[in-house]
């Protein structure tokens, strides 16, 4: 793990406990080597870091094209490992960097909705998690954000 990442990890999570107060229950489940997409429901947009920075390996994680636009905010998100995701048409290169990492045996934070959505209630999941999985063989590791 890069130590620029684990620094960064560990000032998220310092600031989240103390923030918000952060409990993480369950993470000791989660293998620490091996192909893996951790499959999270998405209630705001600190979900990505805060997560990451829970597990005890380094992550990736697709965000929507946009957010990259802006300098300071896309090489933050580049620094955590973010990959860039075009959510209106299928983004085969997004896909292509997703199975890329996972064949290489790293580990990939998909959120199966999609994106925020007005309620707190789970929603419809799109297929990328399955798609992946089936494609490389990964495990799927459901994680509940509440």
């Amino acid at each position: 793990m890069r130590l620029t990442y684990r620094l960064s990890a560990l000032g998220v999570r310092l600031l989240a406990r103390l923030l918000i107060g952060l409990r993480v229950r369950g993470v000791e489940k989660i293998p620490e080597r091996g192909k893996l997409i951790i499959a999270a429901n998405h209630q705001s947009y600190l979900d990505p870091p805060i997560l990451g920075a829970c597990l005890r390996r380094e992550v990736h994680y697709l965000a929507k094209a946009d957010l990259f636009k802006y300098p300071v905010f896309g090489a933050i998100l580049r620094h955590l490992n973010a990959l860039p995701l075009k959510r209106k048409d299928p983004d085969i290169q997004a896909v292509r960097q997703a199975v890329e990492i996972l064949q290489g045996g790293g580990a990939i934070v998909l959120f199966p909705e999609g994106g925020l959505g007005p309620t707190v209630d789970i929603r419809r999941a799109y297929s990328g998690v399955g798609f992946l999985a089936y494609q490389t063989g990964a495990d799927v590791y459901p994680v509940y954000i509440k």
